[in-house]
């Protein structure tokens, strides 16, 4: 199947033309005060040079009328407002005419197949078999946590995979067992820039991306405005895998109906996470030094709040599940039957594999490591004394006892009559959930393994 599928409507502030084109009186629809600040570089200010050794150190004491000679914008914020800065064509219930709408149109391919095969070798020995297929590919022109404004489509990949094999034994008219296997695995590449390009291409020499693969603009995020950019969080190649085998025994014994189970899972998850790969700029006028006083006045001139670089990282965990359980059907009468049941769940830890069996931080206030003996005080790996794998230990004690129970009553016409028409059931049970793999996500980009930059350096001089 080929389809395009209707995105949402987008709606962002962006720059307008006067800001553009150096007037910064009004931005959401109210005066601009710039800030007193200073200025961290020289700029050229209607009355001559300001900023450092100057006798106008500040943005606002250098552009008292709000006017910035145009001269003074940085190159590389002009040439990206210039590709990327939609000309406004929306108005603000508010009434700010400086927004952009447009609708993000996505792009699917999507196949699938599917196959079964059924082996009747005799009345009681049969056997099925069923494979699944699927492959997704989706373009959109929206990044997952990267630009809001056209310009960089995103391009996400799934192959689905699913095979189940099931052989069933019929040993008497009472007793019947089920033997199912099954394997299911996800590959999925999503955040990958449908256009790879290399940030010196933008004008940013000096920031190499860990996978070149997936190269492009570094994620601008400007306050109150838009973001420009590839995903901030991708390229993130996954592999997904379960293996599973299940064993069912049912036994017929007068009015109990007895069933019998075991259930054991694996699971795998293989995951490189390249968050920032291009870098990462964020423009805020909250918090920053050396702010112009608005967001979007700070690109133009070049002058971020942060500066973000992360180096690869990599989620490698497995898990087990072993569930048994025991239950009875019993007829007690011919219009009630009560369920009885016990289980007992073993989820083991999802263990961390990556880096080598240490990728995982253990806070142990007191105690000092010895894998790793210039980390801080209380920082321990595998490796260390009450520190595993996964950084706690698995639970015997999920034992989970269920009730339940089916009542047809005889009300007479308010049940149907004799055809029972009516039933109440109802049912009481404990269940246990195992941790999700998100949480592993904490542990990526731990010390000593993982590297990143902060920085405040201006773009005008990095």
């Amino acid at each position: 199947m080929r389809a395009g599928q209707p995105g949402s409507t987008e709606t962002q502030r962006v720059l307008s033309p006067a800001q553009l084109n150096g007037d910064w009186s009004m931005a959401e629809n109210a005066a601009v005060t710039l800030s007193a600040n200073p200025i961290p570089f020289a700029v050229q200010g209607p009355s001559g040079a300001c900023g450092p050794s100057t006798a106008n150190t500040t943005w606002a004491s250098c552009f008292p009328n709000n006017q910035i000679p145009t001269g003074n914008f940085n190159s590389i914020a002009t040439s990206l407002a210039s590709t990327y800065n939609p000309t406004p064509n929306y108005t603000s219930p508010a009434g700010d005419p400086n927004y952009y709408t447009w609708t993000s149109n996505n792009s699917v391919l999507d196949d699938q197949f599917i196959g079964r095969l059924d082996e009747n070798f005799t009345p009681n020995n049969k056997l099925w078999l069923v494979v699944f297929e699927e492959h997704n590919n989706s373009l959109t022109p929206i990044p997952f946590s990267g630009s809001t404004l056209p310009g960089f489509a995103s391009n996400n990949d799934a192959q689905y995979r699913q095979y189940i094999a099931s052989y069933t034994r019929v040993f008497s008219s009472t007793v019947l067992n089920e033997l199912r296997g099954g394997y299911t695995r996800l590959n999925f590449k999503s955040g990958n820039p449908v256009t790879v390009t290399d940030p010196s291409t933008y004008g940013f020499k000096n920031i190499v991306p860990q996978d070149g693969s997936a190269a492009g603009l570094p994620t601008i995020s400007i306050s109150k405005y838009f973001t420009l950019g590839t995903s901030s969080n991708g390229p993130q190649p996954r592999i997904d895998q379960t293996m599973q085998v299940d064993d069912n025994l049912s036994v017929v014994l007068g009015k109990n109906t007895l069933k019998f189970g075991y259930s054991g899972r694996r699971f795998q998850v293989y995951n490189n996470f390249d968050a920032r790969n291009s870098g990462s700029f964020s423009f805020t006028s909250a918090g920053s030094q050396y702010s112009t006083g608005d967001p979007g006045l700070d690109f133009l001139m070049g002058v971020p709040t942060t500066y973000l670089q992360n180096s690869s990282n990599l989620i490698n965990v497995r898990a087990y599940e072993d569930y048994m359980y025991g239950q009875d059907s019993y007829r007690a009468t011919s219009n009630l039957t009560l369920n009885f049941g016990l289980g007992w769940q073993i989820d083991t830890p999802l263990n961390n594999f990556q880096q080598g069996g240490r990728g995982v931080i253990c806070f142990q206030p007191t105690a000092q490591s010895t894998v790793f003996p210039t980390a801080p005080l209380g920082m321990t790996y595998p490796g260390d004394k009450g520190c595993s794998l996964a950084g706690y230990s698995t639970d015997y004690n999920h034992v989970a006892p269920r009730f339940g129970f089916a009542l047809s009553p005889d009300l007479g016409a308010l049940s149907g009559g004799a055809s029972h028409k009516l039933s109440i059931r109802g049912g009481w049970g404990i269940y246990f959930n195992r941790t999700e793999e998100e949480g592993n996500l904490q542990n990526l980009g731990i010390p000593p393994f993982g590297l990143g930059s902060k920085d405040r350096k201006s773009v005008a001089q990095g």
